[in-house]
């Protein structure tokens, strides 16, 4: 195909082929050299004897190359085609602190121990563990046993390792189901060669209830690869075992550099567990922060992260305790955040841990502003609201809700303007406090008390209660600020802010829109105001007749001295009526809408209406 081929080229063809039996030719970057490369092979074979010498060569050239790339690219450790794990792989060896877990999930660790299964035992006191931790460490976990019964080569690396997710650790390791066999001897070879390009000491912690089933000797392979110059230790918890189990797990500590714990109560597990990651490259040293406001002692919120800005670990500062945590040796920014003061002003602290405690305390200066809310001088909760005083661009929203009903609002010195809003008031009034002045380190208090009183309202027909509509509007507005329904069983009651109201009442059982009572009313602070309203409704009394017989048809009323304007309809059923009027002269018109006759037969007439009085109409067709 090419003339004279050079060994590299003869090479390079080899090189590839092989590559394409090996998976990872599938990573998508190197998959895009293939259809090249065929489309030259084609042109190649199909025309050899249209193309120069020269030609040949040039392509031939072109193609080895290609190949070359192609096939070393293909035959790459995927940890280094991956740069997701080459960054991780760089992060977890510049960091002092690696630990690497191995699960026994085999079907054994289904066996009870103090009446509880051994992986739920273990599960818990991992968990425990793990939460431990210090910010800043390297986790991974490989399990075997987890996926199927009888398979030696069940061992899975579960989590590869990395930064410390605590959260997402546990939540994998409580999804361990326990089913096959014991491949300690594979799952230690699989988790070391991970750690060939760290540096740093990695603690491999081993939890078996079992020796080796599987084909290998892990006490020679743990000798071995830390010969070969794998930098970690392996700690061993041998979990209810057999004496004869035990010499295993005990040869593969001693031969891994570690330590060997016996465990056969879950106390014994956890305590276990909890010695084998208490060494100073994995506890790390404390920080204890202590944060006040003008000198005294507060809750924030604390974030732990790397010199990159990645989160590493966070909690909340607890007045009188304080927060600790414990870091690996290594530089941190430690954000501090005084999350009830406006804005949220935080505080950024950098700092080296080598292994020491260190102590530090960051005090937020701020001013506060402390308003009592009362309604008739007893605490009442109610909605604070402070804007910025040129803006009004709203900075806080809280509520007096503590037991003695006062609002606390922490904010850096200046001027304010402040609402207070009675929610639970009808019209949820509003008490403005303009220009409040705060100074750091002082607090000002504004007590608010909404001085209300009541409004008690009563509606009689022929001096009987009666239902009724009782609305409050603001003078001068229809704007609803309440409705309530007196009923012939109980009147209508308000709580209202002290003040001028309008009162609209209405008879729900009149076809009039027009208000029975429409007047200003004034509520005196802690007043009790009663008032009864009389309806002056009058009644009118329509019959319909056709051929002296009674039948159905439509009645309308029209607004008094409108054009045509209807004020309501009722139905004749049987021929009667009876609509409830207020005092004034209506005209009425009577339709039969059943008749065959269009325009529809109609009577049509005027009747004056009085109050306590039945006008009678009689319609007749």
């Amino acid at each position: 195909m090419c003339p004279s081929s050079s060994p590299r080229e003869a090479i390079a063809v080899r090189l590839y082929l092989n590559a394409l039996c090996h998976k990872t030719v599938t990573r998508y970057r190197y998959r895009r050299l293939f259809l090249p490369i065929l489309l030259i092979l084609h042109f190649i074979s199909r025309r050899p004897q249209t193309m120069t010498r020269a030609f040949q060569h040039i392509l031939c050239s072109l193609l080895a190359a290609m190949l070359m790339i192609a096939a070393s690219a293909s035959i790459t450790p995927a940890s280094a085609q991956d740069p997701a794990a080459e960054a991780q792989a760089i992060d977890a060896a510049q960091t002092p602190g690696n630990i690497m877990f191995i699960l026994d999930a085999s079907g054994s660790m289904w066996g009870q121990v103090g009446g509880r299964t051994k992986i739920e035992i273990a599960r818990e006191s991992l968990a425990k563990v793990i939460e431990s931790l210090p910010a800043g460490i390297n986790v991974g976990l490989t399990a075997y046993g987890h996926n199927r019964e009888g398979d030696c080569s069940d061992v899975e690396e579960l989590v590869p390792l990395g930064p410390l997710d605590k959260e997402g650790l546990i939540a994998i390791i409580n999804s361990i189901n326990p089913k096959g066999k014991t491949p300690i001897t594979h799952s230690v070879q699989i988790t070391a060669q991970a750690l060939r390009h760290l540096e740093t000491p990695t603690t491999i912690l081993l939890v078996s209830d079992g020796k080796e089933t599987c084909e290998g000797d892990p006490c020679a392979l743990v000798a071995e690869l830390r010969a070969s110059g794998i930098n970690f230790i392996v700690d061993v918890i041998g979990f209810d075992v057999t004496d004869e189990e035990r010499a295993q797990l005990e040869c593969i500590a001693e031969a891994g550099g570690g330590t060997y714990y016996s465990a056969n109560t879950v106390d014994e597990f956890l305590n276990a567990a909890m010695q084998s990651v208490d060494r100073p490259e994995l506890s790390g040293g404390r920080l204890h922060l202590t944060t006040l406001r003008n000198g005294q002692e507060i809750e924030t919120f604390v974030e732990i992260l790397d010199m990159d800005g990645n989160r590493l670990d966070y909690d909340f500062t607890t007045p009188g305790l304080g927060r600790t945590f414990r870091l690996v040796p290594g530089d941190y920014q430690i954000v501090v955040t005084d999350k009830n003061t406006v804005g949220e002003p935080s505080v950024t602290l950098t700092l080296t841990m080598e292994g020491q405690d260190i102590e530090k305390v960051v005090d937020f200066t701020a001013g506060t502003i402390r308003i009592p809310t009362t309604r008739n001088g007893e605490p009442r909760e109610c909605t604070v609201k402070v804007y910025a005083l040129e803006t009004h661009e709203e900075l806080a929203y809280t509520f007096s809700d503590s037991p003695d009903r006062v609002a606390v609002v922490h904010i850096p010195a200046g001027t304010y303007d402040v609402e207070v809003t009675d929610n639970r008031l009808p019209g949820s009034p509003v008490v403005e406090l303009p220009g409040v002045t705060v100074t750091a380190g002082e607090t000002v208090e504004y007590p608010v008390d909404f001085a209300t009183g009541n409004l008690s309202v009563t509606v009689t027909r022929n001096g009987q209660p009666i239902s009724a509509d009782a609305r409050i509007q603001p003078v001068g507005s229809p704007s609803l600020i309440a409705v309530e329904h007196p009923s012939p069983s109980e009147p209508a009651r308000f709580e209202l802010l002290a003040g001028d109201y309008t009162l609209v009442i209405q008879d729900t059982e009149a076809g009039s829109h027009i208000p029975l009572l429409e007047q200003t009313i004034t509520i005196d602070p802690q007043g009790n105001h009663e008032l009864t309203v009389e309806s002056n409704l009058g009644v009118l009394d329509v019959s319909v007749y056709r051929n002296e017989m009674p039948f159905e048809a439509e009645v309308i009323v029209y607004v008094p001295g409108s054009d045509g304007n209807f004020l309501t309809t009722a139905t004749a059923y049987d021929g009667r009526a009876e609509i409830l009027l207020a005092p004034g002269t209506y005209k009425v018109e009577v339709v039969d809408y059943n008749s065959e006759e269009y325009p529809y037969p109609s009577y049509i007439t005027e009747i004056p209406i009085m109050q306590g009085r039945t006008s009678e109409i009689g319609a007749y067709f």
